[in-house]
């Protein structure tokens, strides 16, 4: 039941996401509704690293993706296409279910969003 509980608050998380970014103008890639039918075991093989609170309290607004990863260690899961200066990406926490998500206006963070980091 908590799996499935931790499932459905990234699915929502993940739309929400994905919302903003339609409304901002952004082009999803294809696929990506493909992505977010998958269930969590899936999503964790596909982690990216573990960020922590520390690290997400580090990043300000205006950062470019690079300073970004620079703090985090690791590159983000890119729900964007490629190559689009607004752009979205995600990172894994290191407890189950806890993520980052951060999406990016003209090549630079704009908006910072956590679950469950610690």
């Amino acid at each position: 039941m908590k799996k499935k509980y931790i499932t459905m608050q990234r699915l929502f998380t993940i739309g929400a996401i994905s919302s903003a970014i339609i409304l901002s103008g952004c082009r999803l890639e294809t696929g990506a509704e493909k992505e977010v039918q998958n269930d969590s075991e899936e999503m964790e093989e596909k982690s990216t690293g573990a960020v922590t609170l520390e690290m997400y309290q580090q990043l300000e607004k205006g950062m470019s993706y690079e300073e970004v990863k620079e703090i985090i260690g690791t590159e983000g899961k890119q729900m964007t296409e490629e190559g689009d200066s607004n752009a979205a990406y995600i990172w894994d926490g290191e407890s189950e279910g806890s993520f980052l998500s951060i999406s990016f206006k003209r090549d630079k963070l704009s908006t910072r969003t956590q679950v469950g980091l610690r």
